[in-house]
């Protein structure tokens, strides 16, 4: 874990930062204890990847995340799917995770006396994405270190062996991690995972985007729907509420936005309002995954 490092540290931090949502959790080195997840208030383990930049009393703004940057009433900026590489990625996933880590560490200040905080990024990003992303990271005050998201199965198959006494099996293992931004593979061969340099930009964010094509058509000529969708942050939220029609269909849940459509800023109401009752009615496995030139 460390033998990279100039030196050996007390804690190390493991920060997913994705494009759909993002966690963190954390260990000491010197222990053999289980990592451990931090939650975040009432959103638990997982964070939504959104950022908001809200009013400050001193006239300026400031920074809020997860949901608390969904349901601003008065948000002067909103935004979603900022992780990607074109451009070698955008400043809002730097401030989001000053502010996630931040976060941590009011809570845990002892961890950021003496720690060193990995970031994933997609196996499938070429070296100057990577190198970039990491240039952009360097702004939070710790060091950090990028490693491969996919790479992180490693520590199951590990894990896995261990239990099974080295059991069959196990010897050879394709990792597919199906994200929102990319699809990574890595095989891990003998415990040693090898990152192959495929580059497939084909998250599920690309469901996401469809339905929100969908959508626009729809309400191409209504008016209160194209002056929502023209606010800042407008985009954002058409393609948020995609994200969880998409996961609600999947997972067999009603798309219930009550909270978000009565919290979120007053000008995009009318958006979620019609966007989560067009989605309702969309047939999303059919219409965008499985219909020809779709997802799948």
């Amino acid at each position: 874990m460390t033998h990279d490092m100039e030196r050996d540290v007390q804690y190390a931090v493991g920060l997913d930062l994705g494009d759909g949502e993002s966690s963190l959790c954390w260990l000491s080195t010197t222990e053999r204890d289980q990592a451990k997840v931090h939650r975040r208030g009432t959103e638990g383990a997982s964070v939504v990847t959104a950022l908001g930049r809200v009013p400050a009393a001193d006239l300026g703004h400031r920074v809020v995340i997860g949901e608390d940057a969904v349901l601003a009433r008065n948000c002067l900026h909103f935004s979603v799917n900022f992780k990607n590489r074109n451009g070698h990625t955008d400043l809002q996933a730097v401030q989001f995770a000053q502010v996630f880590l931040s976060e941590f560490f009011a809570a845990h200040p002892e961890v950021r006396e003496d720690c060193v905080v990995y970031v994933g990024h997609p196996a499938g990003w070429d070296r100057p994405s990577v190198a970039a992303y990491l240039r952009r990271l360097g702004a939070i005050d710790v060091p950090v270190r990028l490693v491969a998201e996919s790479q992180s199965a490693l520590v199951h198959v590990r894990d896995r062996r261990a239990e099974r006494g080295g059991a069959d099996g196990l010897d050879r293992v394709l990792v597919v991690d199906v994200g929102s931004s990319t699809t990574d593979f890595t095989v891990v061969e003998d415990l040693v995972p090898r990152n192959l340099p495929v580059g497939a930009e084909l998250g599920c964010r690309e469901i996401d985007a469809a339905l929100a094509r969908i959508v626009r058509k729809d309400f191409e000529n209504s008016t209160e729907f194209t002056e929502a969708l023209g606010r800042d942050g407008g985009p954002d939220m058409l393609t948020l509420v995609c994200r969880r029609a998409k996961e609600a269909q999947f997972t067999g849940t009603d798309l219930r936005l009550q909270e978000l459509r009565s919290g979120c800023a007053p000008e995009l109401v009318s958006l979620v309002a019609l966007s989560v009752e067009r989605l309702r009615q969309i047939d999303i496995r059919e219409r965008v995954v499985r219909a020809p030139g779709g997802w799948a």
